[in-house]
C-alpha cells in the first residue's frame, strides 16, 4: 500500500468524524488498522484498532468488536506482549460465544489465535481449541485451516 492509499484513508476519517458517522468510522479505522499491521506498522495499526474498538463497543457491533480484538491481539502477540495478546483472544472468543456466532469462519480464527497463544505459554488445553477451530473450518470448507489444525494436533 502506497503512503497516498493510506493518506487517503486518513482524509476519510477525518471526514468521517466531522459527519459524525460513527459506524462507517469505526469500518474504516478497522481496515486502516488492518493494512497497517500487515504492512508491519504496528504502533498505527494499535492506534487506529484501538478507536474501532472504542466504538464498536459503544454501537453494540458485537461481531465486528470481536473481530477487532482478535486482530489488537495479533499485534500483542507480534510484540511479545503476550498477556495483552491472551486477553484479547480471550475476550473475542467470550463475545463470539455470546452472540451465537459459533460456527462462523471469524469464529475458527479467534480460536485459532488463543490456541496459538496457548501453544506459545505452554498450556495443553490448545488441543481442545484447535479440535473446535477444525471443525468450524471444515464445516466451512476452509481446507487450510483443516491442514493447519492437523498438524497442531499431530505435534
Amino acid at each position: 500500500m502506497t503512503t497516498q492509499e493510506f493518506e487517503k484513508l486518513e482524509t476519510q476519517i477525518q471526514e468521517l468524524r466531522r459527519a459524525g458517522n460513527t459506524s462507517k468510522l469505526a469500518d474504516t479505522l478497522r481496515t486502516l488498522g488492518e493494512l497497517h499491521r500487515k504492512a508491519g506498522n504496528d504502533q498505527p495499526a494499535s492506534r487506529h484498532y484501538l478507536e474501532a474498538v472504542s466504538i464498536y463497543r459503544d454501537l453494540g457491533e458485537d461481531l465486528k468488536l470481536a473481530h477487532t480484538i482478535r486482530h489488537l491481539g495479533m499485534i500483542h502477540q507480534d510484540s511479545g506482549s503476550l498477556e495483552d495478546a491472551g486477553d484479547c483472544f480471550n475476550e473475542a472468543v467470550a463475545i463470539y460465544n455470546d452472540a451465537g456466532d459459533s460456527s462462523s469462519v471469524n469464529y475458527a480464527n479467534a480460536l485459532r489465535a488463543l490456541a496459538v497463544y496457548k501453544d506459545e505459554t505452554g498450556d495443553s488445553s490448545a488441543a481442545l481449541l484447535w479440535k473446535e477451530a477444525r471443525s468450524i473450518y471444515e464445516l466451512n470448507g476452509i481446507a487450510e485451516g483443516v491442514q493447519e489444525c492437523d498438524e497442531k494436533l499431530a505435534a
